[in-house]
């Protein structure tokens, strides 16, 4: 038998309410089978956390369906989740949102030619902007709301369409006020 000082996480150090679950975790064996090692860092092998996810999907959509938050708590109408679970979400995107948005954004410019402006070259992905070639960003603006990492994750929904190119900020201003003429490099954007 495995010992019990494999443990790794402090999620499953902790002691469970179930007695026989509490016996099978100090045993080093599945708390829901008792009968093979758990996967490391895990309280259940991998078969019966299968089984338990399966689970654990099914009452997540059942309480959606009900108009409850994923988590069974009552929700508000003007929101798809609890308050707990929406400042949950909100510390969670705090650490990870960055690093999305920057994997988003890199995305959609190599979709559209790499991360490199198509006028004057500069590389530098900090003022490179997803450029509408034949206008109408404002519009499109009003559409989706802000733009910014909307404009990223719309374009990767609708699989990189065409119409779109990389720019940086002045370039993109440029055209925009000099009638498709970059005014600082004298190129013509389409």
């Amino acid at each position: 038998m495995p010992s019990s000082s494999k443990v790794v996480s402090e999620k499953s150090a902790r002691p469970l309410k179930n007695p026989t679950y509490e016996r099978r975790r100090q045993e080093g064996l599945c708390i829901a089978c008792g009968k093979r090692p758990p996967a490391e860092g895990k309280t259940r092998c991998p078969a019966c956390m299968s089984t338990h996810n399966k689970g654990t999907k099914k009452r997540f959509h059942a309480r959606v369906r009900a108009g409850k938050c994923g988590c069974g708590a009552t929700r508000s109408k003007r929101f798809t989740t609890c308050k707990r679970c929406r400042e949950k979400n909100k510390r969670n995107m705090k650490k990870a949102g960055p690093k999305y948005r920057r994997r988003v954004k890199l995305a959609a410019f190599e979709a559209y030619g790499g991360a490199k402006c198509r006028c004057c070259g500069l590389e530098e992905i900090t003022v490179l902007n997803l450029d509408h070639i034949n206008g109408g960003g404002c519009q499109h603006e009003k559409e989706l709301g802000s733009l910014g990492t909307n404009l990223y994750t719309h374009v990767r929904s609708l699989e990189y369409p065409p119409g779109y190119q990389v720019l940086c900020s002045n370039c993109n201003i440029g055209k925009h006020h000099n009638d498709g003429v970059c005014p600082i490099h004298g190129n013509k954007l389409i």
